[in-house]
């Protein structure tokens, strides 16, 4: 995974855009991504924002580059998880 750094105060904010190709017309897809909030050795760690150019986003901790801890999720379609996550998974 190769990151784009930004620098935005005494934040960093790290970009990934990926291209997807689809089938069966070969049309090019664009994702953005986006995470800001603690970085450390590579990996985000700690309280953090994490969002996809679809509407997307996780803000909470992390834990090895994963949700870990209390976070928020918002999903494309609108619905909204507050709560706690163990290894990326939702948990209650």
């Amino acid at each position: 995974m190769i990151w784009a750094a930004e620098d935005v105060g005494s934040e960093i904010l790290y970009t990934k855009n990926q291209t997807m190709e689809m089938e069966p017309h070969h049309a090019q897809s664009i994702f953005q991504k986006t995470y800001k909030g603690n970085w450390i050795m590579g990996e985000m760690q700690g309280i953090g924002k994490y969002t996809l150019s679809e509407g997307e986003f996780y803000y909470g901790y992390f834990k090895n580059n994963i949700p870990n801890g209390h976070g928020i999720r918002k999903f494309a379609n609108g619905d909204l998880y507050d709560g706690q996550y163990v290894d990326g998974y939702q948990s209650g």
